[in-house]
């Protein structure tokens, strides 16, 4: 089931939620909304799903190429999977899964038996089976999301919504639930949109990333477009850790506290320069003319990583790299120790240091 957004906008009073957005969702896909709050991601979700609707004259939705702008949820067919797991406490795991389907009535309804094996296929499905018969209350945290989604699948939809669906979990949970609903949509291959403000869940989970930001699209791309060349300074600075080093262009050279880089792009004055921490290597001499000098303010061991803050002699500022321990081993770090700086890789955006 394909979806086409066409130039969606919505309003609330002199807010604009959405402006003019503009997407298409292929048939199968696992597409996620990322941006930080107030960009506009679960408003565009919730119009998908039939909740809101877009302005008088903001638009169309479109699944499959019917016009389904004005639909209800019902009709559009959706499944809905909240980050709050919305469950009913009173019904069991199962009673909460056929809970759709027993609410059909007249010509869609559906026989018990069909339900009780769709509820039974379902619960084998998000491996929940041995506990059919407990109560919301007695089930973990992930347990209750599964059932949540086990719901969602019940009324077997055409596409499935997530809001956010894996946020009131601890670390270790999410970790696991991801895997396996990556796993669960490679088997089912229903379309499926999720709104997430977690980069590592979008860039793990989706074959497409939407990065949204004051209710506009910045960037679509597979995980490793929009990471690796990301559209902008914000998708930049938005996707991972990331220094923000101001520096100034001039024929296609970069220079940053007397480092110079050839530059690949037409730039000139003032730039923002970007460095992903793991990109910036720290040497204990000058080297040539691509290195700055830095003082060393703190190593933080973090597991099989070391983060060292350093600070810009010349330029003023406080920048982080990260090294192995091997790297950092070789270095003998301190508190005030003078070192060079060096940038393997990184990205220029014209315009100074403000975003």
């Amino acid at each position: 089931m394909s979806i086409a957004i066409e130039d969606v906008s919505k309003h609330f009073g002199a807010f604009a939620a959405l402006d003019r957005v503009r997407l298409h969702v292929a048939s199968g896909e696992l597409l996620a909304l990322l941006g930080p709050s107030g960009s506009g991601k679960t408003t565009l979700l919730r119009i998908l799903a039939g909740l809101e609707r877009p302005d008088a004259d903001g638009g169309r939705v479109r699944m499959h190429g019917t016009d389904v702008t004005g639909a209800t949820p019902a009709e559009r067919r959706v499944g809905l999977v909240f980050q709050h797991y919305a469950l009913f406490e009173h019904l069991t795991v199962a009673g909460n899964v056929a809970f759709g389907l027993r609410m059909r009535r007249g010509r869609a309804r559906v026989p018990r038996r069909e339900i009780d094996a769709r509820v039974q296929r379902l619960l084998d499905l998000v491996q929940l089976s041995p506990l059919a018969d407990r109560y919301p209350s007695q089930l973990s945290g992930g347990q209750r999301q599964r059932v949540g989604l086990a719901r969602a699948l019940a009324i077997e939809p055409r596409v499935l919504l997530l809001d956010e669906p894996f946020g009131a979990l601890d670390a270790q949970v999410r970790r696991d639930l991801r895997r396996w609903l990556k796993e669960l949509h490679a088997e089912l291959g229903i379309t499926s949109v999720f709104v997430t403000h977690d980069q590592e869940e979008a860039l793990e989970l989706a074959t497409r990333v939407v990065v949204m930001h004051q209710g506009r699209v910045q960037q679509v791309g597979t995980p490793a477009e929009v990471y690796e060349q990301p559209a902008n300074a914000f998708v930049y600075e938005f996707l991972g850790s990331s220094n923000v080093i101001d520096g100034r262009a001039s024929d296609r050279v970069l220079h940053i506290d007397g480092a110079r880089y050839p530059l690949d792009v037409a730039a000139s004055g003032d730039v923002r320069t970007f460095v992903r921490p793991h990109d910036l290597e720290i040497v204990p001499e000058a080297n040539g003319g691509s290195t700055f000098p830095v003082r060393v303010r703190d190593v933080q061991l973090v597991g099989p990583t070391a983060r060292v803050l350093v600070e810009r002699e010349v330029g003023g500022g406080v920048i982080e790299a990260h090294l192995t321990r091997a790297e950092l081993a070789g270095l003998s770090l301190r508190e005030g120790l003078r070192v060079h700086a060096r940038a393997r890789s990184f990205k220029v955006y014209a315009g100074g240091i403000q975003p």
